[in-house]
């Protein structure tokens, strides 16, 4: 009797999860994401249409647990390098031990935490990333308790403003229960900024969002010794990656707050912070490029528009306007698991802020309906980037 398929595929996925992956290993690489986008087609056929809809409406029950775990920082009170019983975990917590040992067994089953010996709890790889990584620990505060309660509303705003163009009319809004938008209620929460920052940062260090993408696929080269203009650029983090890559170049980082940011010595005196909103006219005229990385997806075209015109009076011929953020690859173009990420991103956008993410030539239409004076570009996506690099000049 011949084997049945899945046992090989079982016990070949094994044998693949015990051998790591050399970044160099090509093929190995192309064959995990091969993996990962036959993922969804492959829970379909084991388990059904019907149990995956079951399962994802279940998801939010996971944010419950990383709610807990994250408030009560459970994750810092249990040992590093041994084990703690529910008991003495409770008493630690304040978390009464029938509700903790619940949630933690629920965690279980997502490897976060493990339990060595009955009654006994110990740190899984996750679980251990969350006690030691506070950027981590950031990140899951600011989904669990700002960004989860907003998206619960999406769909209640979405049905009492359909298609607005206006941030203040979201989930956000019916939650405070006057207009308001997702950025100031972080900018006034406990932990906000900071947690945005870190939250954010975490983003940014994941698979295809490093800095480089940006440093080495777009000619700096060509700029000379000249300004450029870093708009809603946070804590400066690609200012400085592009700073060290280009000797020449002097930054100015914008953003509604910019206090207390560290950079490194050796760069520090051609990057520059200012408070400035995007949407106020551009203070810093004549410089030679002006940039957004990951910002304008976060808004719907309306605002994005008063942004770009809002440079305009600043502007010099020939200056650069380079945008790097997501782009919509057309259904079935590109792979599963890219198109997820960025559809998951569009609908994170148009429920926190009614932004959203674009296609290419929704990119141009923007550009062309701000100013025809916007020459454009075009945009590329690099080979592993999460984002693309859009181009234009300010040809008067």
């Amino acid at each position: 009797m011949s084997e049945h398929p899945l046992v090989a595929l079982a016990a070949a996925m094994r044998t693949a999860l015990a051998t790591p992956i050399a970044p160099s290993d090509k093929a190995a690489q192309t064959a995990r994401l091969d993996i990962i986008d036959m993922i969804p087609d492959l829970q379909l056929q084991l388990i059904g249409a019907q149990a995956m809809i079951r399962d994802m409406t279940w998801s939010p029950l996971n944010l419950v647990t990383l709610q807990t775990i994250n408030r009560f920082k459970i994750a810092q009170h249990v040992p590093l390098n041994s084990p703690i019983s529910y008991a003495e975990l409770s008493t630690l917590t304040s978390v009464p031990e029938p509700s903790l040992t619940r949630l933690l067994r629920h965690a279980m089953t997502n490897r976060i935490f493990s339990e060595p010996t009955r009654g006994f709890v110990a740190h899984s790889e996750a679980s251990r990333l969350l006690a030691a990584d506070q950027k981590l620990d950031s990140w899951v505060f600011f989904l669990v308790e700002y960004f989860w309660p907003a998206t619960a509303r999406a769909v209640d705003a979405m049905q009492k403003w359909p298609d607005s163009q206006n941030p203040t009319e979201v989930g956000v809004t019916l939650m405070k229960g006057e207009p308001t938008t997702w950025f100031k209620e972080i900018a006034q929460a406990d932990r906000g900024i900071a947690s945005f920052r870190d939250a954010m940062s975490v983003v940014s260090e994941g698979e295809g969002w490093q800095d480089s993408y940006l440093v080495e696929n777009y000619p700096w080269g060509d700029v000379g010794k000249g300004v450029v203009v870093d708009i809603g650029g946070a804590n400066g983090h690609t200012s400085i990656a592009i700073a060290e890559a280009n000797p020449e170049l002097t930054f100015v980082v914008q953003d509604l707050h910019t206090e207390g940011n560290s950079v490194p010595d050796h760069v520090k005196q051609r990057i520059s912070f200012m408070n400035h909103d995007m949407l106020n006219p551009q203070p810093i005229k004549d410089a030679d490029v002006y940039f957004w990385r990951a910002v304008l997806h976060n808004h719907p075209d309306a605002v994005v528009l008063k942004s770009l015109q809002s440079l305009v009076p600043a502007l010099k011929p020939g200056a650069r306007i380079i945008i790097q953020d997501f782009g919509l690859t057309h259904p079935g173009e590109g792979r599963l698991a890219d198109e997820s990420y960025e559809r998951m991103m569009d609908i994170m956008m148009m429920s926190l802020m009614n932004g959203k993410e674009r296609e290419l030539e929704q990119w141009k239409a923007l550009f062309e309906q701000a100013d025809p004076r916007f020459k454009w570009g075009g945009g590329s996506k690099p080979d592993g980037s999460r984002l693309w690099i859009y181009s234009v000049t300010w040809e008067p």
